[in-house]
This record gives C-alpha cells, structure tokens and sequence, in this order.
C-alpha cells in the first residue's frame, strides 16, 4: 500500500487480518477466474 494501489489476493488463511475488502485490497475466488478482470475494472475505477 505504499503507492496507495489496492492488494488484489485470493481470501486464503491469514490475509483476512491484513486485507479488508474494498478498502484496502480485492478478492477474487482462483475456482472463479472471471472475476479477475472486474476485480482489475474496480481497481482502476477507485484509484
């Protein structure tokens, strides 16, 4: 979060305590790959 870019992670074990959604960083599920480009669509759009 040094250049104020949002993380973008998959929610497995321990990042939940470091990454809140929408605020600091994105989800997207790995059995779910079309969620990444929209998860990069909202990156964009709030940076």
């Amino acid at each position: 979060m040094a250049d104020n870019l949002p993380i973008i992670t998959t929610p497995v074990f321990g990042i939940f305590e470091q990454v809140k959604p929408n605020i600091n960083g994105l989800f997207y599920t790995l059995d779910r790959p079309e969620e990444l480009p929209n998860v990069r669509k909202y990156q964009v759009y709030v940076s």
